[in-house]
């Protein structure tokens, strides 16, 4: 396991600050991935951070090494903060600067399957620097800055994050601007205020065009009881919404724009280079292929404190299966690719017209096909005034192939038939 330190331990911050949901960077990114296209290359050079070396001593937090044995994957911790004004590139952490949202996004460069991860702000864990040595994980940007932030969801889900990207509320709204809103089924009356943080959200229910003022209030609101879980849920289901806009034809034209703007409100260490291989990685992804998820837990308190307390099974079994996404698609397409070999599947054929012989006669032209004929006999009655083929779940294709050598038949799945394929001939049956 690489042993980790932070470089700096600023105090602790102890007034309450503003919490505000920031997707800016996860649009940027997503927006490369289906497609923005060479042109952002140049335009990365300006909100490129050089990544410091990782830190190799100090006091080891997790038990276990980082997940490999997938090369394909690409892991980037999307990081929105509570404060950073245009323009500033101070990402060092420290003062009142905590993580309001954390995504992990997974994206697979072969499979092209795109996994977000929300690690909810309240995630008890340990800490470098914390006086506590477990704190609340939106506290690590305060401590250490995006590395620490970084090194500590490694801990947590026993992965290798080698990027960040960090961003604002600032750039959700102008972003969400520029694509011309999103038009979004609310589906709750949302009201809250508070005069302290100048905040007011206000939203009616029903399908309503948000424009990026609305649409901030969306994702901050928590006061329907469910607090941070609840918001997380809506955080997802507006990325799905944003997908759905930013991937029509009619948007292409804005890349540019959106770009420009990625400048002023995103910083990241993935290099220029890094990027464009992204971008070209991610050239024929679709909304198909994204999955969201919550870090599994369940709320709880511990010294008065209200905290998630993070499931680690339940982690260890949702990185397992992002993991293994490509090995699960490669074993299908094997079952797949077996199912549709003619000498893997096995026939029953059953005279269903009481015809003589037309049994006998199917089962010499199946063989010559190289199907493995097992069985030969007459149905539960000769009425039948269609044929039927009974296929097993996974057989659909075969069953359509012989369909079609015996002319008109109903294709039935059946999983209680005996043999793979089940013929009935039927009175339509020419021969």
């Amino acid at each position: 396991m690489r042993k980790r330190t932070s470089k700096s331990h600023p105090r602790r911050m102890r007034r309450k600050t503003i919490k505000k949901v920031f997707f800016v960077g996860l649009l940027a990114f997503l927006m490369f991935c289906i497609g923005i296209g060479i042109g952002g290359f140049m335009i990365l050079d300006n909100i490129f951070v050089k990544p410091e070396a990782r830190p190799v001593d100090g006091p080891s937090l997790s038990p276990e090494d980082p997940k490999e044995g997938n090369p394909d994957i690409i892991n980037i911790l999307f990081l929105g903060i509570d404060g950073w004004g245009k323009g500033s590139s101070s990402l060092s952490g420290g003062g009142n600067h905590r993580t309001d949202t954390m995504i992990l996004v997974c994206f697979n460069k072969k499979t092209k399957d795109l996994d977000l991860i929300s690690v909810p702000r309240d995630t008890r864990v340990a800490i470098e620097g914390s006086r506590q040595h477990h704190d609340k994980i939106n506290a690590a940007f305060a401590y250490g800055g995006p590395d620490l932030a970084r090194s500590t969801v490694e801990n947590v889900l026993n992965v290798d994050i080698p990027y960040y990207v960090v961003t604002n509320y600032a750039g959700f709204r102008r972003i969400v601007d520029i694509i011309g809103g999103v038009d979004y089924n609310v589906e709750k009356r949302m009201y809250y205020v508070d005069p302290v943080q100048n905040l007011v959200i206000d939203l009616q229910k029903g399908q309503q065009h948000l424009n990026g003022k609305k649409a901030e209030q969306y994702v901050r609101y928590r006061a329907d009881g469910l607090g941070d879980i609840g918001r997380i849920a809506r955080q997802q289901k507006f990325i799905q919404a944003v997908l759905d806009k930013v991937l029509r034809p009619s948007m292409i034209p804005k890349y540019p724009s959106i770009l420009g703007e990625m400048t002023e409100y995103v910083r990241t260490n993935v290099s220029p280079g890094e990027m464009l291989k992204l971008v070209l990685a991610g050239g024929s992804i679709d909304k198909e292929s994204i999955q969201t998820s919550r870090l599994p837990g369940n709320d709880g308190s511990i010294g008065g404190g209200s905290y998630w307390l993070a499931d680690h099974v339940k982690i260890e079994q949702l990185i397992d299966s992002i993991y293994s996404k490509e090995k699960q698609k490669e074993s299908d397409n094997k079952q797949i690719k077996e199912q549709t070999d003619f000498a893997q599947v096995t026939l029953e054929i059953q005279n269903g017209n009481g015809q003589k012989g037309q049994a006998a006669i199917l089962q010499k032209e199946f063989e010559k096909k190289g199907f493995e004929v097992k069985e030969v006999g007459n149905a539960d009655h000769f009425y039948y005034s269609k044929s039927q083929v009974h296929y097993k779940p996974g057989f659909k294709t075969v069953s359509e192939t012989i369909e079609k050598a015996i002319g008109s038949a109903d294709l039935i799945e059946d999983d209680k038939i005996k043999r793979d394929v089940l013929i009935i001939i039927g009175e339509n049956y020419t021969g």
